[in-house]
């Protein structure tokens, strides 16, 4: 089981229940009953997006990075990535900017991903100069092959560009956003 808290409200857990169902609850009221919970669809684990309201990301069984609108669950997923050759079981937001996932599977890959269009900067661009073109918006950026099946993959906490990944053999592998990415982000 795995728990998160809401980034966007003290009083928000949520919680990956051990049928791969993720469901939250408002800790100011009774616990017993979730405020919403995600369709059943083998989650290995969520990350909620730090800078953009309602949105979370989940890794699964069916190798997809999903998105989803908390206020729209009914209608699925709003967005999936696809990449990983197998079980996604460890994802996470970059905290500061938010187009920027990496992922980890049970097949040994880690990937660095671009999600412009589920980031608060889809928000922002719109009206001004594009840096990406509409091709490249949803994307891997890189991917490694490690020798294990993957653990967890982590943000630095201070250093924006920096992650690390560990596999279940207890191999640590640090790198870095590549540079050119890097730059159009801060541009």
């Amino acid at each position: 089981m795995r728990a998160k808290l809401y980034p966007h409200s003290k009083n928000i857990i949520c919680a990956l229940d051990d049928k791969s169902c993720v469901k939250a609850y408002d800790t100011k009221s009774s616990l017993t009953k979730p405020i919403y919970e995600l369709p059943k669809r083998d989650i290995m684990d969520f990350d909620y997006n730090p800078n953009k309201l309602y949105t979370i990301a989940t890794g699964n069984k069916n190798s997809a990075l999903e998105f989803w609108d908390t206020r729209k669950l009914l209608n699925g997923p709003i967005s999936l990535l696809f990449g990983h050759s197998h079980w996604v079981n460890t994802i996470e937001y970059n905290h500061y900017y938010d187009q920027l996932i990496i992922s980890g599977s049970t097949g040994t890959e880690v990937f660095l991903w671009r999600a412009i269009s589920q980031s608060s900067q889809a928000e922002s661009i719109s009206g001004m100069v594009p840096v990406y073109n509409e091709d490249d918006k949803e994307m891997p950026l890189s991917q490694l092959d490690l020798n294990d099946s993957i653990y967890v993959v982590k943000w630095s906490q201070n250093e924006p560009w920096i992650y690390a990944a560990l596999e279940y053999s207890g191999q640590l592998l640090v790198t870095h956003v590549p540079s050119e990415e890097k730059y159009k982000i801060m541009i």
